[in-house]
């Protein structure tokens, strides 16, 4: 059992609880490398050209030769500026926006959004490599939308790499609750979809891990909302509140009355301006 959580004070309310254990996710078959593995396939050298420019063409020829043992062996180049600076640029890239420079548009664009993204997913998992990468929900977010678009195997693969990830993070990082959510979201939404008891696992671990980085962290000066008010790293916060219908939608699918209000109430509070405080659920049935 994890350590206990002094009394703190929230939102104005004092209260004290035992923060839960990570629920296993074995049942997700987490892989570090099935994901890297399948978008790479999607990645022509014409794309690998493209990306290696990112930066008005700058070092395409420093950036190239790391780009292709990344997709050719799998091979994790150094948290250094090449290829680094290209990848996180293409990671901030808008396939729907034919205006958006650089990268490219529709399913082009995404194959080139998902292989940066999820190659600064890898790269960030590194020990070697943690002080090198911040703001990694703003990457997930560029990366769910992406492999969305880009259909199967990807999002199941996208599942088996949050599984592998989130073990790794420290005890008080603000960017698991986001990995948490993001893993609950294709739990619920990717064939073969999780069993009701470990969705209701994953939405009580997300419930508890926000109030943990909560009473932890310091936060920023505009943190009322739930979950988004965690993080200083905001700038694709509009790519998480996108996702409340779906997850409303979902919610409507499962029978378990207490796991359905659990997740109309995540959907509720990643509504813009959403205040802080869940709602008690203690008398929901099952």
């Amino acid at each position: 059992m994890r350590e206990a959580i002094p009394e703190s004070r929230v939102n104005g309310l004092f209260h004290s609880n035992l923060v839960m254990h990570p629920p296993s996710l074995e049942v997700f078959a987490p892989s570090r490398d099935e994901l890297l593995e399948r978008v790479s396939k999607l990645v022509d050298d014409s794309i690998l050209r493209e990306i290696s420019e990112a930066d008005y063409g700058r070092d395409a020829d420093a950036h190239l030769p790391y780009l292709r043992r990344l997709r050719d062996q799998g091979e994790l180049p150094p948290a250094q500026w090449h290829p680094r600076e290209v990848l996180e640029l293409i990671r901030w890239s808008e396939p729907e926006d034919p205006e958006w420079k650089p990268g490219s548009t529709g399913r082009r664009g995404h194959i080139m959004r998902a292989f940066s993204s999820t190659a600064l997913l890898r790269m960030g998992s590194e020990p070697s490599n943690r002080n090198y990468f911040e703001g990694e929900n703003q990457t997930l977010a560029q990366l769910l939308v992406s492999v969305d678009v880009l259909g199967a195997p990807l999002p199941l693969s996208t599942r088996r790499f949050l599984a592998w990830r989130l073990p790794l993070f420290t005890e008080h990082d603000e960017e698991r609750p986001f990995f948490i959510l993001a893993l609950l979201l294709l739990a619920l939404n990717v064939q073969p979809c999780a069993s009701e008891s470990d969705l209701q696992n994953l939405l009580d671990w997300l419930q508890d891990d926000e109030r943990r980085v909560r009473e932890w962290a310091v936060l920023p000066k505009e943190s009322a909302s739930w979950l988004l008010g965690i993080t200083h790293f905001n700038l694709r916060h509009e790519v998480w509140t996108s996702m409340v219908p779906r997850l409303a939608g979902s919610a409507k699918t499962v029978r378990s009355a207490r796991l359905q209000q659990g997740l109309l109430e995540v959907a509720r509070r990643l509504t813009p301006d959403s205040p802080l405080q869940w709602a008690r659920s203690k008398g929901a049935s099952h």
